[in-house]
């Protein structure tokens, strides 16, 4: 539930999917700056405790062509974790790829530290009230 807000420039994001679902989530991103934004619906998927799986869910109106990857994250320590981020994005032709293509590389580029920035605190709060 916390993920969307943890990635670079997201604007809204809506999850779509009911309770009852538990394979698999489907959640609706809008994505970019404040004169081009991106909208387009990632199906997630839970690969195993340290995979989080991610794709374009086909048959929904999305602006971009395609969208898939992965995140992981191992625990190294008490305090330490790996996390990793692998992201693919096909922006399609045309005007949108024009006004798109920097903000997504910057995006999926800043994506590791933007989701430390989110995530460290969060950790940090539940440490110092246990």
């Amino acid at each position: 539930r916390q993920l969307p807000m943890a990635l670079p420039n997201t604007r809204a994001a809506v999850e779509l999917t009911s309770q009852h679902q538990l394979n698999h989530r489907s959640i609706e991103l809008i994505q970019g700056t404040s004169v081009f934004r991106a909208r387009y619906t990632l199906r997630l998927q839970k690969e195993d405790r340290h995979t989080l799986r991610f794709e374009l869910e086909r048959g929904r109106d999305h602006s971009v062509r395609d969208v898939r990857g992965y995140f992981t994250a191992h625990r190294l320590s008490a305090t330490h974790s790996l996390v990793s981020v692998f992201a693919a994005v096909d922006l399609g032709g045309g005007l949108t790829r024009s006004f798109l293509r920097r903000p997504f590389q910057q995006a999926v580029v800043s994506a590791p530290a933007h989701i430390r920035a989110y995530v460290e605190p969060m950790a940090l709060r539940r440490r110092s009230s246990r």
